[in-house]
């Protein structure tokens, strides 16, 4: 069965951390969501196309990490916690319980970071080129 996958909108959450934006398709509920996280210093964007495909039965974010794409810089130099911390308010903005992350080279350390720091939200961690 073949199946389109449905359309991609944009907004900004709230986090303790300032707004971040973000992308979000709601394909559905047939699999657990997706967490995409982009190497910096890029965004989100870097995965569009591959949202489209993911996006057909699942619900995928792909958030711009604060200080990148559409979101604002944060107050101070962040760690990787401080990252780790933003996407998880960003979960809940958006009320995602569970979800799995996909780190893309540098993003890969945050979503590692999120396993360890909320393992009860982490269902599986994808790394891609980790650092």
């Amino acid at each position: 069965m073949t199946t389109t996958p449905a359309t991609l909108r944009r907004g900004y959450a709230e986090t303790a951390s300032g707004q971040i934006h973000f992308m979000r398709i709601d394909g559905g509920t047939g699999a657990t969501p997706l967490l995409l996280l982009h190497p910096s210093p890029l965004s989100g964007i870097v995965w569009d196309g591959f949202m489209g495909e993911m996006g057909r039965d699942r619900i995928v974010v792909a958030p711009d990490t604060p200080g990148f794409g559409e979101s604002p810089p944060p107050a101070a130099a962040p760690e990787i916690s401080d990252y780790a911390a933003t996407m998880a308010d960003l979960l809940d903005a958006e009320d995602l319980e569970v979800v799995d992350v996909m780190g893309y080279h540098t993003g890969s350390l945050p979503a590692v970071e999120m396993e360890l720091c909320c393992p009860e939200r982490i269902r599986k961690v994808v790394m891609i080129s980790a650092t």
